[in-house]
């Protein structure tokens, strides 16, 4: 992936799921607020989604965490 603004290399990321099955990316994304698909670039074949989870920490600061998740190669886009 090219380094434009915006795109999965320019970004923070704190955790990345990897699925075998569409049926188990289909489930995480399920329980996940707000994901969305990201746009494909003409570099990678992959399709990614992104969620970004809040946190509230115990000193009680706010934040979140990026989450990516990605099927195998062969999964097909919901």
């Amino acid at each position: 992936m090219n380094d434009k603004e915006g795109s999965l290399s320019a970004q923070k990321i704190d955790f990345v799921i990897i699925t075998a099955l569409p049926e188990e990316r289909d489930a995480i994304l399920n329980k996940l607020p707000n994901y969305q698909q990201l746009a494909p670039t003409q570099d990678d074949i992959r399709t990614y989604f992104q969620s970004d989870l809040s946190v509230t920490f115990p000193d009680s600061k706010t934040g979140f965490y990026r989450v990516i998740i990605i099927c195998l190669i062969g999964c097909k886009v919901l």
